[in-house]
C-alpha cells in the first residue's frame, strides 16, 4: 500500500529527520498507547490524586485528533475497573469499535473466571470510562506469560507475545466462537534466540513489534514485517529512524509521517513520545 511504502522509504535509512515530543512532562512512567474515541488511552503509575503507585493503570487523554498536535490533550483520566479488581498492572492493548470491547494485558487481576498472578489477557466493555464485564481469555496459563493483544480489522484472527517456550515469541488465534480462541500457529518466521512482543497490525497485512535482537541498535527496537500471499510474514525491516541506543517498544501511526511510539529514551522510567517528519 501507499502508507507502508511511505514508511519503509521514511523510516529505513538517511538522516535523521524524525522530532519526537514527549506527550508528558511529568516524572511517571506512561506507555504502551492505542486510540481510543477521540483521544489517546494509555498505561500510567500516576493516579488522580497525583502520588506516585507501583500499580500501572489505564489513563485516557482526550484531544483533537485532527490537529495532531500534543498540546490540544486534556488532562488525564484514570480508568475504573467494575466489580472489584483488586491489586493489578495493566495495560491496553487493542479497542474494537465493533464490539466496543477493550483487549488489554493484566495481572493480580481477578474476575469471575479466573485470577492471573502470570501477565495474562483479558476482555471488557468500556462504558464511561469503566471497564465492565471483564473475562479472561480461554489462552491464558497460570505457567507463562501471554501479553499484548492485537486483532485484525474483522476481529477473528489475534496476534500475542508469549514466553510459553522459553524467550517472548508471536502467536497467532483465530476466533473459534465468542468465548474461544484456538491457537493457528506460532510465528516462526519471525522468531530469533531473543525476545519478539509486543504485536502492533497496523492494517491485516503489516505488523509492526519490538526486539531485542543483537542487529538492533541497541535494546528493543522496533520492526516492521508485511505479509506475503501465502500468509507468511516477510523478513523484519528495522525501523532506523525512530529506534534509539534504548528500549523501544510499541508504535501507534496517526498517518504515514507522525505518530506515537513508547520508549525509554532520555528516561530511565520511559514515556510515549510523539514523532513527525521534521519541515524542510
Amino acid at each position: 500500500s501507499l502508507i507502508l511504502l511511505l514508511l519503509l522509504l521514511l523510516f529505513s535509512s538517511g538522516d535523521n529527520d524524525i522530532r519526537m515530543s514527549r506527550l508528558s512532562t511529568n516524572e511517571f512512567t506512561e506507555s504502551f498507547p492505542i486510540f481510543y474515541q477521540t483521544g489517546v488511552l494509555f498505561s500510567s503509575n500516576e493516579l488522580n490524586e497525583g502520588e506516585y503507585s507501583s500499580m500501572v493503570q489505564m489513563v485516557f487523554c482526550e484531544s483533537d485528533m485532527s490537529s495532531n498536535d500534543i498540546d490540544s490533550y486534556k488532562a488525564p483520566i484514570k480508568l475504573t475497573i467494575a466489580n472489584g479488581a483488586f491489586k493489578y498492572n495493566y495495560s491496553p492493548g487493542h479497542f474494537d469499535k465493533n464490539t466496543n470491547e477493550l483487549y488489554f494485558t493484566a495481572n493480580n487481576l481477578k474476575s469471575d473466571n479466573y485470577r492471573a498472578y502470570n501477565l495474562s489477557i483479558a476482555k471488557g466493555k468500556i462504558e464511561e470510562l469503566e471497564i465492565e464485564s471483564i473475562e479472561f481469555l480461554n489462552i491464558n496459563n497460570p505457567n507463562y506469560s501471554v501479553t499484548h493483544p492485537t486483532l485484525s480489522e474483522d476481529g477473528q484472527t489475534m496476534i500475542v507475545g508469549s514466553d510459553k517456550d522459553g524467550d517472548f515469541d508471536l502467536y497467532q488465534y483465530y476466533k473459534k466462537d465468542e468465548n474461544n480462541w484456538e491457537l493457528a500457529r506460532k510465528l516462526i518466521e519471525l522468531e530469533s534466540d531473543f525476545d519478539e512482543l509486543r504485536p502492533n497490525l497496523i492494517n491485516d497485512t503489516t505488523l509492526i513489534f519490538s526486539s531485542d535482537h543483537y542487529l538492533g541498535q541497541g535494546g528493543y527496537d522496533l520492526y516492521l514485517t508485511t505479509k506475503n500471499s501465502k500468509g507468511v510474514w516477510k523478513k523484519p525491516t528495522n525501523l532506523n529512524k525512530l529506534n534509539s541506543s534504548d528500549d523501544d517498544f510499541s508504535y501507534l501511526p496517526i498517518d504515514s509521517n507522525s505518530g506515537y511510539i513508547y520508549s525509554n529514551r532520555k528516561n530511565n522510567n520511559g514515556d510515549i513520545f510523539y514523532f513527525t517528519e521534521k519541515d524542510e
